[in-house]
Formats: structure tokens, C-alpha cells, sequence
């Protein structure tokens, strides 16, 4: 004789209610059944209630256009357009002042280039104003950048202390013929070209710093 024991465990009773109606009972694969209901009741025991939530459909309302949006700004007066109208012949000057000064500076350059002799004796031997020269911190300002980039043109690298021995030897004012004594070994053929240019920009330089410069 066979004797079969059974255990099972008490469910809570569940039922329905008024809302329920529509409520939709399911079974998973593992066995367990779930209930959906809109009225928001939760299962117990094996029954599981998935509360799915209630969405209300809202339509989106549209911002409203005013029917005379665009035509209602108002014009623009007299007097805005005359500022306008000033500002730009503010600009027009400014530009046209900017341009006339541009012309002015290039004239006065190619007055002053005429005054710089073109031949070496000449060049060599013009008259110069020391005190402008120290004054105005030529050597250093202007000449410094100038042989720098010379020095490396003829050398392929920046040799420091040539470019100061130069600078040296002119502010010492040494004349040019025998500073050219010092740079033939270093520059070769190159030395005389150099220092022909070297002392016409010197003198350019001279010349400029008391000059009248348009502004």
C-alpha cells in the first residue's frame, strides 16, 4: 500500500474586485502565474500582480503665433539711420586716414633712401650723428635684428659672438674700412657686400629717427 504525503502551504484567498474586470492573468515559463490589474492590487502567494500604469494621452499644444507677428516691429527713424549712416562715414575716413598715412610713411622712406650715398667711399665716409644713434638705441633695436639675420644668411648658423663683436666695433665708432678688416677672414667675399649694406641701413636708421613721421 502506497502511501503519498502532500505538503502544500496556505495561499491567502484572492478575488477580484469591482475594478478588476479587465484584469489579464498570465503564466510565466517557470509556472508562476501573474495578474495585471489596473486597479493596482498586488497577488499573493504565486499570483503577482504587474501593475502597469496608467498613461493619459496629452496633446501637445502648439504655441500660439500672433497673426501679425512680423509686421508689427516698428521702422527704424530718421535718427538711427543717420547714426548708422555717420559711423560708416567715421570708418571710411579712418581707412582712407590709415591709407594716406601708409603713403606718406613710403614717400618719406624713398626721400630718405636718395640721401644714402650708393657708392662705397662716399658711403664710407657720411657724416654720422653718433648722438641720434645713442640716443635712440639703434644699434640694439634696429642693427642687432639685422645683422642677426644677415650673419645667418651668409654663415648658415648665429654666431653670438661675431653679431656682438659688429655691434661692438660700431658703437666704439670704429671706421668702416677697418672693421671690414676684421670681417674678411669670417664672411671671405661676402664681407665687403655686407657692410656696404650694414652701413647704409645704419644710416637709414639715423636718418629715420629724425625724421617727421606721418602719424
Amino acid at each position: 500500500m502506497m502511501d503519498a504525503t502532500m505538503e502544500s502551504s496556505p495561499s491567502p484567498a484572492w478575488s477580484p474586485g469591482a475594478d478588476d474586470n479587465n484584469s489579464d492573468i498570465h503564466r510565466s515559463q517557470s509556472g508562476e502565474f501573474g495578474v495585471s490589474s489596473p486597479s493596482g492590487i498586488t497577488g499573493i502567494g504565486k499570483f503577482q500582480v504587474q501593475l502597469a500604469p496608467a498613461t493619459a494621452d496629452k496633446k501637445k499644444q502648439k504655441p500660439v503665433v500672433p497673426i501679425m507677428a512680423g509686421f508689427d516691429e516698428e521702422p527704424e527713424d530718421d535718427d538711427n539711420q543717420g547714426k548708422r549712416k555717420r559711423k560708416l562715414e567715421v570708418l571710411e575716413g579712418a581707412l582712407h586716414a590709415d591709407k594716406k598715412t601708409r603713403s606718406a610713411k613710403l614717400e618719406l622712406a624713398k626721400s630718405l633712401i636718395e640721401k644714402i650715398p650708393t657708392e662705397k667711399e662716399q658711403l664710407f665716409a657720411y657724416d654720422m650723428d653718433w648722438d641720434t644713434i645713442q640716443q635712440h638705441n639703434i644699434l640694439e633695436v634696429k642693427m642687432r635684428p639685422w645683422v642677426s639675420k644677415k650673419i645667418v644668411e651668409y654663415l648658415g648658423e648665429e654666431e653670438k659672438s661675431l653679431i656682438d663683436f659688429i655691434l661692438l666695433k660700431i658703437s666704439a665708432k670704429m671706421p668702416p674700412p677697418e672693421l671690414l678688416g676684421y670681417i674678411q677672414p669670417v664672411l671671405d667675399e661676402e664681407a665687403d657686400s655686407f657692410l656696404v649694406k650694414l652701413w647704409r641701413m645704419l644710416i637709414f636708421e639715423m636718418l629715420s629717427a629724425t625724421a617727421a613721421v606721418p602719424k
